[in-house]
């Protein structure tokens, strides 16, 4: 009987060390649609689906790609990405900025809900970049094709 109270306490304290601990420990689930909200001390009023001028990262199983207007002009890049020990990493295979194209940039994340947080401060080309973003997680809504009045007049 104590060895079952004692399991099911190791359960429960696991549960919670695992859901507060975000990014770190083990690898979270990054995959999806997200849509750049806090870039820095800048706040973008992200509606529920991107519109024109945001920006948004799309994570595969090991492939990135963002896009969007940042400044009036387009800004995007893609590559392979990895995650490990609470580090979210970047291998930029092409970008707008040409500076970041081979770089390799590690980013300190964590995952609040539906948001991810993660920061990195690193130097590229001679140039020193600090990056401090907030991503919200896109929830998938229907196509107008998808819906069932879509066709009716």
């Amino acid at each position: 009987m104590s060895k079952r109270r004692l399991s099911a306490c190791g359960a429960a304290t696991l549960l919670i060390l695992s859901l507060l601990s975000g990014c770190a420990g083990t690898s979270p689930d990054l995959r999806g649609s997200w849509i750049l909200v806090r870039d820095g001390e800048h706040r973008y009023p992200a509606g529920e689906s991107p519109g024109p001028g945001d920006i948004v990262k799309l994570v595969t199983d090991d492939a990135f790609a963002t896009t969007g207007r940042a400044a009036g002009k387009f800004d995007g890049g893609a590559g392979t990405w990895s995650y490990r020990d609470g580090v979210y990493t970047e291998c930029i295979r092409i970008h707008s900025n040409e500076a970041l194209m081979g770089e390799k940039v590690a980013f300190s994340c964590r995952l609040e809900g539906d948001l991810w947080h993660h920061a990195a401060d690193f130097v590229a080309k001679g140039r020193r970049y600090v990056i401090d973003e907030v991503w919200r997680r896109l929830r998938r809504q229907p196509c107008d094709a998808e819906r069932p009045d879509a066709g009716a007049p």
